[in-house]
C-alpha cells in the first residue's frame, strides 16, 4: 500500500484512536462508532485478539476500511508484555505477523518493538519500506521517565535504525518528567528533520504530553473511545476540543 498519510511536526497532532478487541465482530461495531468521530488514524491492537489467522486479518481489514471515513490510516500493532501489552507471541512469531500484516496491503502504519532486537527491527523496517508502510520504532516505559541523558542515549540509538517514525512514551512520576521530557524532545525534533517522533509521558502528570504534541514535535496522540490503551489517556471529543481552539497558545 502507497501510503497517502502525511505526518508532519511542529503541526497539529494526528488524532489515533485505539482498537483493543477481541474478535472481528467487535471490531467492526467499534469502527461504526467511530465513524461520527473521524479520527485522522486507529491503531489496531492485534496482542486483543484471539484469532491471528490470515483468513480472519484480511477480512478484518476489509470491513475497517469499508466501514471508517476514506482517508483514515491503519496502524497495526502487536504489543508485547514486555512492552505493556496482552501479546505472549515469541520473537519468531512476532516477526512473522509483522511481516504478514506489511505485506497485506491493507495498513498505513506498522508498529515495531525496538526491544525486539536489532536483527528483527531491521528487517521489518527494510521491508516496511519496500511496500510504502510507515514503520514506527516504538519504546515503552511503565514505570518511569528515565532521566535527561539515558533518554537522549535511547534516542540516538533508536535514530540511527532509520525508522520513519521514534516513538516513546514513558511515565510520569514526578511534576518535572514532562517539563524534561517536553525539552529533549524538542531538541531532538528541531535537530533531525529526516525522523518524526511521536513523544507522551503517560499518567495524570503527563497528560499534557497529549494535547501540547505541536509545541515539542510529537506528531501524533492517542485518544480514547470508552478504555483506552495507556494511563492519562483523553476521550477522542476531550482532544478534538482542545485542537480545534483556535486560541489556545501556542507561544
Amino acid at each position: 500500500m502507497t501510503s497517502k498519510f502525511q505526518l508532519k511536526a511542529f503541526a497539529p497532532p494526528k488524532i489515533c484512536v485505539p482498537l483493543m478487541v477481541s474478535k472481528t465482530k467487535k471490531l467492526i461495531e467499534l469502527c461504526e462508532r467511530l465513524v461520527f468521530y473521524t479520527p485522522d488514524c486507529v491503531e489496531w491492537r492485534l496482542d486483543y485478539m484471539t484469532d491471528l489467522s490470515d483468513e480472519t486479518l484480511n477480512h478484518s481489514l476489509i470491513e475497517m476500511k469499508r466501514i471508517l471515513p476514506v482517508g483514515t490510516a491503519i496502524l497495526a500493532t502487536y504489543r508485547t508484555k514486555q512492552e505493556g501489552g496482552e501479546g505472549e507471541a515469541l520473537p519468531k512469531e512476532y516477526q512473522k505477523l509483522c511481516e504478514r500484516l506489511i505485506t497485506s496491503g491493507g495498513i498505513h502504519l506498522i508498529d515495531i518493538e525496538f526491544s525486539q532486537g536489532d536483527d528483527c527491527v531491521a528487517h521489518l523496517i527494510d521491508l516496511a519500506k519496500e511496500y510504502n508502510v510507515i514503520s514506527v520504532l516504538s519504546y515503552h516505559n511503565f514505570s518511569k521517565t528515565p532521566d535527561t541523558e539515558t533518554l537522549d542515549y535511547l534516542l540516538s540509538r533508536m535514530i540511527a535504525k532509520d525508522s520513519d517514525v521514534v516513538k516513546i512514551a514513558t511515565m510520569g512520576e514526578k511534576a518535572t518528567d514532562y517539563p524534561r521530557f517536553y525539552e529533549v524532545i524538542k531538541k531532538w525534533a528541531e535537530e533531525y528533520k529526516s525522523v518524526l517522533f511521536i513523544a507522551l509521558v503517560m499518567g495524570v502528570l503527563g497528560q499534557l504530553s497529549r494535547l501540547e504534541g505541536e509545541k515539542f514535535g510529537s506528531v501524533m496522540t492517542f485518544a480514547r473511545l470508552g478504555d483506552g490503551s495507556a494511563p492519562g489517556q483523553y476521550t477522542i471529543e476531550e482532544v478534538r476540543s482542545y485542537l480545534d481552539n483556535s486560541s489556545r497558545d501556542l507561544n
